[in-house]
C-alpha cells in the first residue's frame, strides 16, 4: 500500500508522542478498570490504518487526529457507564463526545450500527509542571459493556476489515447486535422485568434460598457474612434438605442460639454454626446421612473443635474434616 510522504512523516513525528501517552493513560485507567473488575485495552493507531483514515476526508490536520491513540473501558452492563464516565472525567478533560447526546438519536429505530459511547479527550495540565507535547494531543476513550465489546471482537472481520463484502453477512452480525442490545435492556431491567406476569414465578428451591439467605442476614453481622450470599445459603439449604429436616428448625435452632449468646460466634462460619446446632440438637438426623451418604454431599467438619464420637475424624463419603 502506497503511504502519502506527508502522512508518513506525520506518523514518524507524532508516534513517539503518542507512545508515551499511552503509557500515561494505561497507567491511569488500567488500575481503575481493575479496582471496578472492568476491562481495558488501548492501541496506536498503525500506518496503514492512519492512511485510510485521512483517505475518508474526515481528518483536516494530520497534526491533530483524535484517534491516534485510543483505548477501551469495558464495565458490566449499562448501567455502569455513567459511572466510568464520571471516573474518567475527574481525570482528564472531555472536550466533547460521540454520540452527542444519551438521550437522543440520530439512528432509525431499525439500525443497530455501532453507536457505543466515544470520548475524546485531553490531559489536564498541571500548572506546576511545564507543558509537554502529550498535554496537547486528543486522543479516544471508547466506553462498552461486556456483551458488546464480545460482539465487536466476534464480528470484526464480518462487519469491519475485510476483503470480502457479503450482505447476508453483516446481516447477521447486526442481527446478533440487536440480540445482544435486548440483552442488555433486559440486564438493566431485571427488577423490573421480573415483576411481570410472564415469570414472575416460584419455586420450591428458591423459596427456601430465600428463608435461607434471610436467616443468615438476620441473626449475623453483614461483615462476617460471605461475599457469595448465594453460595453460603446453597451449601446450608443442601445440609438441610439432605437430613430430610425443615427449614423452620434450624430457625428455630440459631435463633435459640443468638438469644442465649447474644451474638454469633465469630470463631464460626455460618455454615459451621449451623451444623454443631444440627449436630447437638438433631443428632438422629445427622447419623442417618453419616450412614448413608454416598459421596455426592460430604458434610464439612472443623477438625479443631471436639465432637460426639460417632462424628467422623478422618476423610470419608460422608465428611470431609478440616483441621489446621
Amino acid at each position: 500500500m502506497r503511504i502519502h510522504p506527508a502522512i508518513q512523516a506525520a506518523f514518524t513525528e507524532q508516534r513517539p508522542i503518542y507512545e508515551k501517552l499511552q503509557e500515561r493513560v494505561a497507567a491511569d485507567l488500567r488500575p481503575l478498570a481493575a479496582k471496578n473488575r472492568w476491562h481495558y485495552e488501548d492501541r496506536i493507531k498503525n500506518l496503514k490504518s492512519l492512511t485510510l483514515k485521512v483517505e475518508t476526508g474526515r481528518i483536516k490536520d494530520l497534526s491533530k487526529i483524535e484517534d491516534f491513540f485510543a483505548c477501551t473501558i469495558v464495565v458490566k452492563n449499562s448501567s455502569e457507564i455513567e459511572t466510568a464516565l464520571a471516573q474518567v472525567s475527574e481525570k482528564y478533560r472531555i472536550r466533547y463526545r460521540r454520540p452527542r447526546s444519551s438521550t437522543t438519536t440520530k439512528k432509525p429505530p431499525s439500525t443497530f450500527l455501532f453507536d457505543d459511547l466515544r470520548l475524546y479527550c485531553t490531559l489536564k495540565a498541571d500548572p506546576a509542571l511545564p507543558r509537554s507535547p502529550q498535554t496537547e494531543k486528543l486522543f479516544e476513550i471508547q466506553i462498552k459493556t461486556f456483551l458488546l465489546h464480545a460482539w465487536s471482537i466476534a464480528t470484526h472481520d464480518l462487519t469491519y476489515k475485510t476483503d470480502q463484502i457479503s450482505w447476508s453477512k453483516e446481516r447477521i452480525a447486526y442481527q446478533l447486535r440487536a440480540m445482544l442490545e435486548h440483552a442488555e435492556l433486559s440486564l438493566m431491567e431485571a427488577d423490573r422485568l421480573a415483576q411481570s406476569p410472564v415469570i414472575a414465578l416460584e419455586s420450591t428451591q428458591s423459596t427456601q434460598m430465600q428463608r435461607v439467605m434471610g436467616m443468615m442476614k438476620n441473626h449475623w453481622p453483614p461483615e462476617t457474612l460471605p461475599e457469595d450470599l448465594k453460595r453460603g445459603a446453597e451449601n446450608i439449604l443442601s445440609v438441610i434438605n439432605s437430613m430430610n429436616l425443615p427449614i423452620e428448625r434450624l430457625e428455630e435452632l440459631v435463633t435459640s442460639e443468638k438469644e442465649i449468646n447474644g451474638e454469633m460466634p465469630l470463631s464460626e462460619t455460618p455454615y459451621g454454626v449451623c451444623l454443631r446446632l444440627l449436630v447437638t440438637h438433631e443428632a438422629p438426623a445427622v447419623q442417618a446421612f453419616l450412614a448413608s451418604a454416598t459421596g455426592e454431599l460430604r458434610l464439612v467438619f472443623d477438625g479443631n473443635r471436639e465432637w460426639p464420637d460417632w462424628v467422623p475424624t478422618e476423610n470419608s463419603k460422608a465428611a470431609v474434616v478440616i483441621r489446621s
